[in-house]
C-alpha cells in the first residue's frame, strides 16, 4: 500500500518538535510495511502564497506517481 501524507504540520531542523505526532505516525505506518512519502507545505514560514504553489506541486506530482491513499492531516492542507 502506498500513502501520500499532505501536511503543512512537520518537524523541521529549526522546529524539531512541530508536527511531532505526524512523523511519529508515519513512522509507526512505515514499521507496519506501508510505503509513505510526505508532501509537506511549509505554510507556517512562507505564508500563504506556499499554499498557492503547494497546489501545483501536488498536481504534478499526483500526475507522476499512484497512490492507494492521500491522507491530508489538517484543515489547510485538504485544501489543497
Amino acid at each position: 500500500m502506498k500513502v501520500l501524507h499532505v501536511t503543512n504540520n512537520y518537524p523541521t531542523e529549526d522546529h524539531p518538535y512541530y508536527g511531532i505526532f505526524v512523523k511519529e505516525q508515519i513512522e509507526s505506518l512505515s514499521s507496519m510495511g506501508i510505503n509513505n512519502d510526505i508532501f509537506y507545505i511549509n505554510g507556517r514560514e512562507n505564508g500563504k502564497y506556499e499554499y498557492i504553489k503547494a497546489v501545483y506541486n501536488l498536481w504534478f506530482i499526483l500526475k507522476k506517481e499512484k497512490y492507494d491513499i492521500i491522507h491530508c492531516h489538517h484543515s489547510f492542507s485538504a485544501g489543497v
